[in-house]
């Protein structure tokens, strides 16, 4: 049987062991934002040191995940696309010229299809026809 899944922004069991060095070194699984589970390190002189650390840690995490709460199911495919562009912006990974690549072909291709339609409402139905 599986373990269960976490919770999104909490942690599993904390294990300690002695690293070579004789330092202590405290772990555990955390569940991002993202849903993704990783595994969280810190190491400390002494085993409580090491866990007070991890948890010290584990507390900063959240402020890791976005800050836009604005979107829900019942937003609109625009308001996401809008989102997404903003977040290319804030990134600024890429050229100009990509980006308003995306844009245009989101204007044009993707939202003439998608703009009516909720988050809560855009399937894979939708997304193969």
């Amino acid at each position: 049987m599986s373990r269960p899944r976490l919770t999104i922004s909490t942690f599993g069991d904390i294990t300690i062991r002695v690293t070579p060095s004789g330092r202590f070194e405290a772990r555990t699984r955390y569940r991002d934002w993202d849903g993704q589970t990783r595994q969280v390190q810190a190491t400390g002189d002494t085993a409580r040191a090491a866990e007070r650390s991890l948890k010290s840690k584990l507390t900063t995490r959240y402020l890791q995940q976005p800050t836009n709460t604005s979107l829900t199911p019942d937003s609109s495919f625009e308001d996401l696309a809008t989102y997404w562009l903003e977040d290319i912006d804030m990134e600024n990974r890429i050229s100009r010229t990509t980006r308003n690549l995306y844009e245009r072909n989101m204007r044009t291709l993707v939202l003439p299809v998608f703009r009516s339609l909720t988050l809560r409402e855009i399937g894979v139905r939708n997304l193969s026809r």
